[in-house]
């Protein structure tokens, strides 16, 4: 690994790196300890963790206790992108008598303009299903999981909830966190 690594901050006022950008050596065309198609941290050769500070936010508290309905139901407000690559989802649900929840990403040109499907990564679980326009949990039952979307530069972001069948008591997305970063 290069010695030539040195710490940067982000200016979150100006949006400007501050200080020297790090030098990596480059294996096979990716960065050591890294596949950069599925976004695995870049780690020295002895197992340091290099993300510079600044790089992602702190999870935010988007909604909690939005029940499932059999319509498309907004989870919580427009999201600003601007700035950032990806973000993570942090969904904890309460399925309670509710089948097929299901959850899509809509990407927006205005914050208040038309909504386009946006495609949504897994990251942590076995228990759910990709569609070309949502990620349904197949197994009814109490979940928490990670998903993941990339923004590229669509500026803003909304999530949508609904449920296939709703049942005697509704479903609830007890919390639900986004994570912002930046590359």
């Amino acid at each position: 690994m290069s010695e030539k690594i040195r710490k940067v901050d982000w200016d979150t006022t100006g949006q400007n790196w501050m200080g020297n950008l790090p030098v990596v050596n480059l294996i096979g065309g990716a960065r050591e300890g890294s596949d950069t198609e599925i976004g695995i941290p870049i780690v020295t050769a002895d197992g340091k963790l290099l993300v510079e500070e600044g790089k992602y936010s702190t999870p935010v508290l988007v909604e909690e206790n939005q029940a499932l309905t059999d319509s498309w139901v907004a989870l919580g407000d427009v999201i600003d992108a601007r700035g950032y690559t990806e973000l993570y989802l942090y969904i904890d649900l309460d399925i309670n008598n509710s089948v097929n929840a299901r959850i899509r990403a809509l990407g927006h040109i205005t914050e208040d303009g038309d909504g386009y499907n946006l495609p949504i990564e897994i990251v942590s679980s076995t228990e759910v299903k990709v569609t070309p326009q949502y990620v349904e949990f197949d197994t009814d039952a109490n979940q928490k999981m990670i998903l993941k979307v990339t923004t590229g530069a669509i500026p803003f972001i909304s999530f949508e909830i609904q449920a296939g069948t709703v049942g005697v008591s509704a479903g609830i997305v007890s919390s639900f966190y986004v994570n912002q970063i930046w590359r």
